[in-house]
């Protein structure tokens, strides 16, 4: 059985996660809006799939094929979400 992590826990787990593992800049982890995703934001095809693993890991959660969308990947507070519902 998950813990259940409000949005400040399942952050303070994500961020370092995100800019050690996956190249994103500090600057994008700060507006929770900002896109993840995109020739910019340092994730491409291969870092999706690692952050995918690297977030399966992280809480022990699977994350399905059909999970795998621009809605949840794409800013911070969409993953904070996914992970939120996947916890549940």
């Amino acid at each position: 059985m998950h813990q259940d992590f409000d949005s400040a826990g399942i952050f303070a787990r994500l961020k370092p996660l995100l800019l050690q593992n996956l190249g994103v800049s500090e600057e994008a982890i700060k507006d929770g809006d900002m896109a993840l995703l995109g020739e910019d934001s340092g994730i491409d095809s291969v870092g999706v799939l690692r952050l995918v693993m690297a977030l399966e890991k992280e809480f022990d959660i699977v994350i399905g094929d059909t999970d795998i969308t621009p809605a949840n990947l794409e800013t911070l507070k969409g993953l904070i979400a996914l992970v939120q519902q996947k916890l549940r």
